[in-house]
C-alpha cells in the first residue's frame, strides 16, 4: 500500500472514531423503565396523573368501546397525556421548554443536537424523529425540517406495552 494511500485510511478511520466518539448515543436499551416526562411515568394511574399535574385545562374522549383513551392537556404546564383504562397513561408530550425534559433534551433544542445525542432514529421523516426502545419509544417533533425540537413524547410503541 502506498504511503499516501495508507495516510487517507489512517485520515477516514480517525473521522469514523470521533464520529462515534462525539454521539452519545441512547442511554437506554430494550427492557428498560421508561424515562418520566413532566413528572409523570407511563402506566401510572390516572389518580397518580392528577396528583401530579393537577386538574386538566381541557380532556377529550378518544374512542367510545374499551379500547378507547382519554386525552388530557394541561395547558400551563405544556403537557398533554393519553391514557387508557388498561395500560393506565400511555403517552406524555411536553409542548413547552419548562415542560420537562428527556435525558437532557427540552422543546428549542436543535433537532440536530438531539441526533448527535442519541444517534439516528429508528424511524423519521423531515419534521418527527422517533426512537423505538423495546416496548417504548421518544418521539421528538420540529416545526420544519433541521428546525428546533416542538414537542417531545414517550409512549408505549404498541397498544400491548406496559
Amino acid at each position: 500500500m502506498s504511503p499516501s494511500r495508507t495516510a487517507r485510511l489512517a485520515l477516514a478511520t480517525l473521522i469514523v472514531a470521533l464520529a462515534a466518539c462525539s454521539r452519545e448515543g441512547l442511554p437506554w436499551k430494550a427492557g428498560d423503565t421508561p424515562p418520566a416526562l413532566a413528572g409523570v411515568t407511563l402506566g401510572s394511574s390516572r389518580d397518580a396523573l392528577l396528583a401530579v399535574l393537577g386538574a386538566p385545562s381541557r380532556i377529550d374522549t378518544l374512542g367510545r368501546d374499551e379500547n378507547g383513551a382519554i386525552g388530557m392537556r394541561f395547558a400551563s404546564k405544556g403537557v398533554a397525556v393519553v391514557s387508557t383504562a388498561r395500560q393506565g397513561v400511555a403517552i406524555i408530550y411536553v409542548t413547552t421548554r419548562d415542560g420537562g425534559a428527556v435525558d437532557g433534551v427540552r422543546v428549542g433544542d436543535k433537532r440536530a443536537d438531539v441526533f448527535k445525542k442519541w444517534g439516528e432514529p429508528t424511524r423519521s421523516g423531515p419534521t418527527k424523529a422517533l426512537w423505538v426502545v423495546g416496548d417504548w419509544v421518544v418521539l421528538v417533533e420540529s416545526a420544519a425540517p433541521g428546525d428546533t425540537v416542538t414537542r417531545i413524547g414517550v409512549g408505549f410503541a404498541s397498544s400491548g406495552g406496559g
